[in-house]
Order: structure tokens, then C-alpha cells, then sequence
């Protein structure tokens, strides 16, 4: 069977279809590599999509996985049980600042969508600023907050969302050299924030190392300074962490290199492993309190699976126990 005829019936993501023929067919995996239908092996160097951190085939998740199913694999997400308390717990513990409880959704794309829609709702306020070299995934919000260039297929997109120019010292934005610029893009940010009126932005939302736009991190001080900039107007920081997180920096998370805590955390990929589609949004202890009293529109059927959280568990163990 040729590539073509195999993708029949099958749309791939982020391509033009034609364009990548012939595509490879996975076959199985294990550790840290995988086989094609012709049983030739890949070193894995991009563990998929930046998310097997523990390598295929772990025997530890894919028991817990299994001891699930027996147990029960289908729950309303409007109850409690044993294993989303756990996770969430755990989550609490390891996250920074006063970060309280969580949000549990199906993937990273979906998470980010949902802290827009609640930094809307706590704030009141429309507007949501992301940098021109970023990508917080493809729902209709995602898409319209990240500056990366597949923005375009859904513009004018999402009202209210406003692009800035990165801390991207490899070839600066405005001509200039770290650190003697003093991170001169940070107050372009502020006078952009004053000409937008502060008062009308809700959030803004960064990657502590830029991902799937760039691969670069951000400078040292960049982060904190940027904590300083939201809480001196008011604004939530949302620190997108789906691919930076659970120790893919060398940190539990991107923002503890700079030890600043965010209002929201938005995790996904390295929260499985990979094994069970999977995201979350981790919130301070303000913003809890907040839908404590008020309605929290959101949810999905399938949010917080009980075989995604006894899969979460086991990569927080392993890194907490080795």
C-alpha cells in the first residue's frame, strides 16, 4: 500500500496534504526509539511532540493505566475520585506561588483556550496580549492569541487579541544587544499596554522557553520584570507551560528558573507522558476563590479521564522518586 492510498480516508495536521507524501508509518516503540512498517529504527530525539518524557513503553504508567481500566475508565467529570484527587494535590504541591487548584481539560490546546476564557471572566476585561514568536495551540482562541504564522488561516480570528515584539535577542527586534539594552522590549510592552489602555487587557501569556515558534528562551530578568509590569495594571499572567513543563528545562516547571509564580499554569504533553491525551490549567489561590462564589461556564465530557489521571500520576512519582 502506497502512502497516498493509506492516507485515504485520513487528514494530517499542520500540512498541506499532498505535500507530505510518502509519510511514515509508526509500527511500535520502545524506550527511546521507534519502528516504521519496514521495521527500521528512529532515535526519537523529539519524544513525539516534546511529551514522552519517560520514553515509550514504560512499563509503570502503562500499569497504572491498566489497573484503571479494571477499576473504571468512564466518570462524569462532576465527580470526585480517587485518582483526581491525587493528581491534583500533587499538582498543587509542585507548582509555584499560591497555585491552588486545578482545571482539568483533554490537551494543551484546550487548556490555554480555557485560561483566556477565564481571565475574561475574572477580570472583566476583553483583551489578551501573546508575543509575534509564540504558539498557545489551534482552538479558535489558541490560534488568534499566538503570533505564529498559522494565525493566518483564521484571521481577523479572536477580537481583542494584541501581539508584542519577543525578547528575541538573536536578532532583536529593535536593533539592540542584551543585556546593555536593559530589556528595552519590556518597556516597548508598557508604552503598548498605555496606548491599548491597560484597563481594557485582561491577560497576557508567554511561553518561558518559546516552543513550537522559535525554540529560544527568554533573557534573565525578562520574567520577573514581567510580573512586576502585570501586577502594577492589574493583569494576569498566564505562563503556557504544555511543552516546558515536568522537568523538560531542568526545572519542575519553565517559570522556577526566575522563581516567579503566574496566575494561571497551563500544562499538557509531559503531564502523561504522552500516554493519555491530557491538559490542565493550575490557578492561584485568587482566582479560585473567585469561581468559588461565581459560575465557571466551562467543561468537557471527557475532562479529568480517570486513565489520564492514573497516568498523570506515575511521571510525577518518577520524578519526585526517580
Amino acid at each position: 500500500m502506497t502512502s497516498a492510498s493509506a492516507r485515504q480516508h485520513f487528514l494530517l495536521p499542520w500540512t498541506i496534504q499532498e505535500r507530505e507524501d510518502p509519510v511514515l508509518e509508526f509500527d511500535h516503540a520502545e524506550g527511546v526509539y521507534f519502528y516504521d512498517g519496514q521495521g527500521r529504527r528512529y532515535l526519537d530525539f523529539l519524544a513525539q511532540l516534546f511529551n514522552v518524557n519517560l520514553g515509550h513503553g514504560n512499563k509503570r504508567v502503562i500499569a497504572a493505566i491498566q489497573r484503571q481500566a479494571e477499576r473504571d475508565c468512564c466518570v462524569s467529570p462532576q465527580f470526585l475520585t480517587h485518582e483526581r484527587i491525587a493528581l491534583a494535590e500533587a499538582l498543587a504541591k509542585r507548582t509555584p506561588g499560591q497555585m491552588s487548584k486545578c482545571f482539568f481539560v483533554n490537551s494543551g490546546s484546550e487548556a490555554d483556550d480555557q485560561a483566556l476564557i477565564m481571565a475574561r471572566l475574572i477580570t472583566g476585561r476583553p483583551k489578551v496580549f501573546a508575543k509575534y514568536r509564540s504558539f498557545h495551540g489551534t482552538t479558535f482562541g489558541g490560534l488568534s492569541v499566538g503570533g505564529d504564522h498559522r494565525r493566518a488561516a483564521i484571521e481577523p480570528g479572536l477580537a481583542g487579541a494584541i501581539h508584542f515584539f519577543d525578547p528575541y535577542c538573536y536578532r532583536c527586534d529593535f536593533g539592540k544587544k542584551y543585556p546593555e539594552c536593559n530589556i528595552h522590549c519590556l518597556d516597548a510592552l508598557e508604552r503598548q499596554l498605555q496606548l491599548e489602555n491597560p484597563a481594557t487587557v485582561a491577560a497576557i501569556v508567554v511561553e518561558p522557553v518559546t516552543g513550537a515558534a522559535g525554540g529560544f528562551p527568554l533573557p534573565d530578568g525578562y520574567l520577573p520584570r514581567l510580573r512586576q509590569l502585570c501586577d502594577k495594571y492589574g493583569i494576569l499572567l498566564i505562563a503556557d507551560e504544555v511543552i516546558t513543563g515536568f522537568g523538560r528545562t531542568g526545572a519542575w516547571f519553565g517559570v522556577d528558573h526566575e522563581a516567579i509564580a503566574p496566575d494561571m499554569l497551563v500544562l499538557a504533553k509531559g503531564l502523561t507522558s504522552g500516554y493519555v491525551p491530557m491538559g490542565a490549567v493550575v490557578v492561584s489561590e485568587r482566582i479560585a476563590q473567585h469561581f468559588e462564589t461565581k459560575m465557571l461556564p466551562l467543561g468537557s465530557t471527557y475532562a479529568a479521564h480517570p486513565l489520564a489521571c492514573a497516568a498523570a500520576l506515575v511521571p510525577l512519582q518518577v520524578l519526585i522518586l526517580g
